[in-house]
């Protein structure tokens, strides 16, 4: 050892255990391959090879940030949202916008905030007009100015005193509007300047409307959905016909009054209430007896039962005693003896 250029070398043997020739010589020899690896890292690297460090150097930074894209992409995930409703994303099924009407486009399964529909008022999924919807209406004519009862809902439109006691105040979309409810109307109806005012979102609609008179007809404009507040109570997504010209703002006719059991009206008048029943009379032919028996189906003689002593002073008392505790009350029947 004391021959050994290497002082690395040299010191490495003198630590090692083992004491035999060749044991040394294998230790010194790995060393010394190890040392020479050592400086050859340390040369200049050539252009080549610093082209390929600097490969693998970007090749690394874009699997670092690869890899922080993950955690991102991740928590991207965690505040997706439902694309039907809004809120936190989960399954269709528990879904509250999946029978829900949308405000905006009238489509099913969804809310009006997520709606990204162009608005009704330029394309919209409407369903087929009817044609021939009869409607009995009371229309304002532009000539024609008719005084307001000072005792009637302020009103955007004119309306006949005469109708003072068939027009109520309700709120459509937070804001008070005149409404006349009227039984000869088959639908409700909006006036446009509400539906202007309120903003409200229509689809196009050519209905054609019959007033009471067979030879007048009016062409409707579109159709709106809205929120009534009627006496305090809230009716949602209600259908309503835009028609020109009406003497009122809101017009509910017979397809609300519909939802109701009865409505009633108030008019003062010195006669009795009157009751008109809208629904048809139900005509079921009387069931016959014994129809399920056959003709030749003969009946049974069945004596009448007999009780002991015990039993019938038992029964008499009962009787005696529903008797006097009203319950039931004698009575004679005329098949009967006595």
């Amino acid at each position: 050892m004391s021959g050994l250029q290497s002082q690395t070398i040299r010191q490495r043997l003198l630590e090692s255990k083992a004491c035999d020739l060749a044991s040394l010589l294998d230790i010194a020899r790995v060393l010394d391959s190890a040392q020479k690896s050592v400086e050859t890292y340390l040369v200049p690297m050539r252009a080549d090879t610093t082209v390929a460090s600097t490969g693998a150097e970007a090749r690394r930074e874009l699997d670092n940030a690869s890899a922080l894209e993950e955690p991102c992409a991740a928590l991207a995930m965690k505040k997706t949202r439902c694309f039907f409703c809004g809120l936190s994303k989960h399954e269709r099924t528990l879904c509250p916008a999946r029978d829900a009407v949308c405000r905006r486009c009238s489509k099913k399964g969804h809310f009006a905030k997520v709606c990204r529909s162009a608005p009704a008022v330029q394309s919209s999924a409407c369903p087929p007009d009817q044609p021939g919807s009869a409607a009995c209406l009371a229309v304002s004519h532009a000539k024609r100015i008719v005084a307001r009862s000072p005792t009637a809902p302020t009103s955007c439109a004119n309306f006949p005193s005469s109708l003072s006691k068939a027009v109520i105040s309700v709120s459509l979309n937070g804001r008070e509007v005149s409404c006349l409810i009227d039984s000869g109307s088959s639908e409700s109806f909006v006036h446009p300047r509400v539906v202007k005012a309120l903003g409200l979102n229509t689809c196009r609609s050519r209905m054609p409307v019959r007033m009471a008179s067979a030879s007048s007809t009016v062409t409707a404009l579109g159709r709106t959905t809205a929120t009534l507040l009627v006496k305090g109570r809230i009716y949602e997504n209600v259908r309503l016909v835009v028609l020109p010209n009406l003497c009122v703002d809101v017009i509910l006719g017979q397809d609300f009054q519909g939802l109701h059991e009865s409505l009633t009206l108030t008019y003062g008048g010195d006669l009795p209430p009157l009751t008109i029943c809208a629904l048809a009379v139900l005509k079921v032919s009387p069931p016959r007896l014994f129809a399920h028996l056959s003709a030749d189906c003969p009946p049974i003689a069945t004596r009448s039962r007999r009780f002991s002593r015990e039993d019938m002073a038992f029964i008499q008392s009962e009787v005696q005693r529903l008797l006097n505790e009203g319950v039931i009350e004698h009575r004679q029947l005329p098949f009967t003896e006595n």
